[in-house]
């Protein structure tokens, strides 16, 4: 029975020495952890921005489709969207969280480059745009709410902290995909604007097109780089706040 009762204590001084507890602000700027989860985050919502916002372009300058996709592409991601967030918890149970965002992120890929091949001279195959739009939106929801779950796990039992952490990482995820944004539309103004100022030029629809497939796709690639490195990243090593059953131990030894 003693042995019993040793083995149990060991497990709860494993579980003590396992919660980590962050003493300042400034100590998540040691935590390499913050800058993976930061980056995954940062990187999820550039590719989501990135599509709806060129999305409506990409239909109308490079598509030229008809004006009620301009309703239709965004609500058939939108319920995508939605219906997969129905499902996340059984998938993620079923998966794994790490798992389930590298699905994730690879539909993104997999919906973006097949921007690449929707042509306008072929009916058809323009018309795959709404399969593409499913694809996004199903891919954006996993990468979302995966991002998210990161940065809790991240935050875990630090709760003082959580404010700092996730207004933190929303601030650089802002300034980022704003900052992206400008130099997209820096770049498409000296590329779609030629010297007679026609705005539909072949080479303003294929930049729209390279934009679309591309950002997004390289997004989520180094989303689930970032993501392996994550798992073989252990975290900090902190003593533990004591407890009040701790402090008769903690005065003996000093």
């Amino acid at each position: 029975d003693v042995d019993d009762v040793d083995d149990v204590d060991d497990v709860d001084d494993d579980d003590d020495n396992r919660s980590e507890q962050i003493q300042d602000w400034k100590d998540w700027f040691h935590e390499i952890r913050f800058y993976i989860v930061g980056s995954i985050y940062v990187l999820s919502r550039c590719a989501s921005n990135i599509i709806m916002i060129y999305m409506s372009f990409f239909l109308i300058k490079t598509l030229e489709m008809e004006e009620i996709s301009l309703a239709l592409v965004p609500a058939i991601m939108y319920l995508s969207s939605f219906f997969t967030t129905l499902c996340l918890e059984k998938f993620t149970i079923l998966l794994g969280r790490n798992q389930l965002f590298a699905i994730g992120a690879t539909v993104i890929i997999l919906g973006s480059t097949s921007c690449v091949f929707l042509d306008t001279s072929i009916m058809p195959v323009k018309s795959l745009v709404y399969v593409s739009a499913i694809m996004l939106g199903t891919g954006t929801a996993i990468t979302t709410v995966g991002s998210v779950t990161l940065i809790t796990d991240l935050v875990g039992d630090n709760l003082k902290w959580g404010a700092f952490v996730y207004g933190s990482i929303s601030f650089v995820d802002k300034l980022t995909c704003g900052l992206l944004v400008i130099i997209v539309q820096l770049h498409r103004s000296s590329v779609c604007l030629t010297e007679d100022d026609e705005p539909d030029s072949e080479e303003c629809r294929d930049f729209v097109r390279l934009v679309i497939s591309a950002i997004p796709s390289l997004s989520m690639f180094g989303a689930i780089i970032c993501l392996n490195i994550l798992t073989n990243v252990q975290p900090l090593a902190r003593h533990p706040i004591p407890s009040v059953t701790d402090l008769p131990t903690i005065i003996l030894t000093t």
